[in-house]
């Protein structure tokens, strides 16, 4: 009689012969790829430059983590890579500006994300939107919140001052109309962030 040990050895050769039979184009080209890079580069192979490209992909090997579970179950989100790009300008907007620790814009930044998730959740399945359509108009949105929080101190600040001053000066007998041309004009600027 077997040993379990031997049955879970020879499952997991025969499942890694079988992947890397149907993948052997692929590893193929990527092996061929990193000869051609290492004959222009002595220091592709270097420790360094290792640490450097895992570094550099862990953000995307992480989102692919979850949005693998997301796809085996037929759905969609689109709105990961906004809210990636949001969560890191929050964290940054609340240390900077705020003045909270690292720890807590990093959980602030995790929390507020995963309710956003959440919602993303309770839509799709309480009014039966297509998953697609809501991580679309969510992605959508949190781009234009990242960029808000991101320019908030600057470029409003300059659009107002700078529209504001000149509008102000052509039209000095009608300035109350232009401060509600102008707050229109801001208005509509942050709506189509969101579009």
């Amino acid at each position: 009689m077997e040993k379990r040990s031997d049955t879970f050895v020879k499952k997991f050769s025969g499942r890694f012969l079988a992947w890397f039979k149907q993948n052997i184009g692929i590893l193929i080209g990527l092996a061929a790829l990193m000869a051609i890079v290492s004959l222009f580069s002595e220091s592709f192979f270097t420790a360094s430059n290792m640490w450097n490209i895992l570094r550099q992909i862990s953000t995307n090997a992480l989102l692919a983590f979850g949005m693998t579970f997301v796809i085996l179950i037929g759905g969609i989100d689109l709105s990961v890579g906004p809210l990636l790009a949001f969560s890191g300008v929050f964290a940054a907007y609340v240390m900077g500006n705020l003045g909270w620790p690292i720890w807590a814009a990093i959980a602030g930044s995790i929390i507020l994300c995963s309710m956003v998730g959440m919602l993303n959740g309770v839509i799709v399945t309480k009014t039966g939107i297509a998953p697609f359509v809501v991580t679309l108009s969510v992605q959508q949105i949190f781009r234009g919140f990242a960029m808000l929080l991101a320019f908030i101190g600057f470029a409003f600040t300059l659009c107002w001052s700078a529209f504001g001053s000149l509008l102000g000066r052509l039209f000095s007998r009608h300035a109350r109309v232009v401060n509600k041309i102008m707050a229109l004009l801001l208005v509509s600027c942050a709506i189509s962030l969101f579009l």
